[in-house]
């Protein structure tokens, strides 16, 4: 939760979001004093309207704060996007994945970390290994914050393919 906190005190807010830095630090440390300790364990506390509801009421935090919060969180962790909806891919390679169970980059990524760790899972699995590197780049810039898959077709094709490029 420091580096949530740490972000929020240094970039710069929207107007709708500036309450999200009252009383900053004791609310965050609320949170963690409640059993939240990381980004994950706070969207699952915010999930619902219900959680949200009890966790205010654990806490004494508004409901108004925890739901900013809510969209804040969210908006950090990337969505899963199917594969079959990346622009231009082989869509045999992708046909396959499906059948092992592997639809979207959320489910591809932990395979494909590494280039030993790729070309394993592509041996293993018969899988072309040209194309899942394509789609494992297509993954990695799909992670940044509003990177849809036709923006991360495009950003995979020109010079920044990978996200170590683009930051």
């Amino acid at each position: 939760l420091n580096w949530l906190s740490n972000r929020l005190k240094t970039i710069r807010l929207l107007s709708s979001q500036k309450p999200l830095l009252e009383d900053i630090d004791e609310r965050f440390a609320i949170l963690e004093q409640n059993g939240i300790e990381n980004l994950a364990q706070m969207q699952d506390a915010l999930k619902t309207k219900n959680r949200l509801q009890e966790l205010s009421r654990q806490t004494s935090l508004p409901p108004e704060y925890l739901s900013l919060l809510r969209r804040e969180v969210n908006s950090l962790i990337p969505k899963p996007i199917p594969l079959k909806d990346f622009p231009r891919i082989n869509q045999d390679t992708v046909h396959q994945l499906d059948a092992i169970g592997i639809k979207t980059t959320a489910q591809l990524f932990p395979h494909v970390l590494t280039a030993p760790e790729r070309q394993a899972f592509a041996q293993e699995n018969q899988v072309d290994d040209q194309d899942l590197l394509i789609l494992t780049k297509l993954t990695d810039a799909a992670r940044l914050k509003w990177v849809g898959p036709l923006f991360a077709r495009l950003l995979v094709e020109s010079e920044f393919d990978t996200v170590e490029k683009i930051l």
